[in-house]
């Protein structure tokens, strides 16, 4: 059966026949120059009052065809099981209709679903990603963000830092990756903890230092962060079900959250937990966490001239400045370490 009708091919209109071949729509215009075939069109807006039927390809909006012909709504009713009843509408094959619908809805529901359990437990949500995708994100982090600012030290210095950092690493410390530690041109006195074992400490530490000490007892607290996947852990709580779902299907989508991982909050019992490892750590090295505790005084006297969100939101500095001074032990042996030497090696 043919219908009369009109094509607008992109503003250019054509008069002809429109007819139903195998479920697919074939207009043949009257002078047999113009011909369109309209595989998908699930969309049909029915003008009533005008007493004809526009039906858009779903594949490029500005392919239109209108129909005059009035049996053609019982065609569609009869042949094609689609129903055009009120007076301006988008309809889709009944049969199709239900599927988009369930398929919507259920999409609405799972992200629904994982928003609510990402903020409910994000510490219950990392025991489900894997350590080698944790390293993967790390590594990602990075690359992106900081490969390229990395300090290659002479020998004479990389042998004093590996001196220093073999101080606090153990294997009795139970952490589930290899830590590897940057120092990275950057004058913030800062240092923080990637996911996957990734420790960056930035030259501006270590110019504000004034001991080995100090150092040891920042990278203590970072190893605790490791240790508790703090970092993985703040991902999911920051992103939620974003991260959640590009993690469940394949992690594909990950870049565009390692950017802002230097500057993550951790919670106030993160920092707890990760202050009590520090001091733990410092304790089985032998090493006094007076130096720890003067660096935390140095961050609540504003001695480092900028805000620390690592360190500074809670607890409060002071509170911990005095948490590590009570750790202290009388038998904690000096640190023998060459530490303004080093910051000169470092600086230059």
């Amino acid at each position: 059966m043919n219908f009369e009708a009109q094509l607008d091919l992109n503003g250019k209109i054509s008069h002809g026949k429109l007819s139903f071949v195998n479920r697919t729509l074939v207009f043949l215009s009257k002078d047999g120059l113009a011909q369109q075939t309209f595989d998908e069109y699930s969309t049909l807006a029915n003008y009533v009052a005008k007493k004809k039927i526009v039906i858009t390809s779903t594949l490029d909006s500005k392919i239109k065809i209108t129909v005059f012909d009035p049996r053609f709504a019982a065609h569609l009713r009869k042949e094609m099981d689609i129903d055009v009843t009120s007076s301006i509408g988008h309809y889709l094959r009944k049969n199709e209709s239900i599927t988009y619908v369930m398929v919507f809805l259920g999409i609405m529901f799972f992200g629904i679903l994982i928003s609510f359990v990402t903020k409910l437990s994000s510490g219950y949500i990392i025991q489900f990603i894997s350590f080698d995708l944790e390293n993967s994100i790390g590594k990602k982090a990075f690359s992106s963000s900081f490969s390229t600012k990395v300090v290659n030290l002479n020998p004479e210095a990389e042998a004093l830092w590996q001196k220093m950092i073999s101080k606090i690493m153990s294997s009795k410390h139970e952490i589930p990756h290899k830590v590897v530690y940057y120092i990275v041109k950057d004058e913030t006195p800062n240092a923080f903890a990637l996911p996957g074992g990734i420790i960056i400490i930035n030259t501006g530490l270590i110019a504000k230092a004034e001991s080995a000490e100090e150092v040891l007892g920042v990278l203590a607290h970072e190893l605790g962060h490791v240790k508790n996947r703090d970092s993985i852990n703040s991902m999911v709580h920051l992103y939620g079900s974003k991260l959640v779902l590009g993690i469940l299907f394949g992690g594909s989508n990950l870049s565009g959250y390692t950017s802002d991982l230097a500057n993550l909050k951790n919670s106030r019992d993160q920092e707890t937990r990760a202050d009590k490892y520090a001091l733990k750590i410092l304790d089985s090295a032998n090493i006094s966490s007076l130096g720890f505790a003067t660096f935390f005084e140095k961050l609540n006297a504003g001695d480092f001239g900028v805000n620390l969100s690592w360190l500074s939101t809670h607890p409060l500095s002071k509170n911990r400045a005095a948490m590590a001074k009570a750790a202290a032990k009388s038998s904690h042996a000096k640190f023998d370490f060459p530490w303004i030497e080093f910051q000169k090696l470092v600086q230059n």
